[in-house]
């Protein structure tokens, strides 16, 4: 069982993840305000490039005691990435 999970959800729906990431290595850091591209992801939505309007860490422990992190990243949608990381604006 991968011990790191990264869910990235859109801000109004807390309920049900727009995409799931399982890794047995941690994921870099995810802060309010970053950029993220999922331009080259399995994910099917018209929408590619997204702010992160929020971050929740959730730790727990598998059936075996072993300790496990999720991530949870809340997003918004931004227009253009160009846009974005040249005004910080969508």
């Amino acid at each position: 069982m991968e011990k790191y999970h990264l869910e990235i959800y859109d801000h109004d729906d807390f309920k049900t993840a727009l995409l799931m990431f399982s890794s047995n290595s941690p994921f870099l850091t995810i802060s309010v305000g970053d950029l993220i591209d999922l331009s080259g992801a399995n994910y099917g939505g018209s929408q590619k490039y997204f702010r992160v309007t929020g971050v929740r860490h959730i730790i727990f422990d598998d059936s075996n005691g072993n300790p496990i992190h999720k991530i949870c990243a809340y997003v918004t949608g931004v227009g253009d990435a160009k846009d974005f990381l040249l005004t910080g604006r969508p």
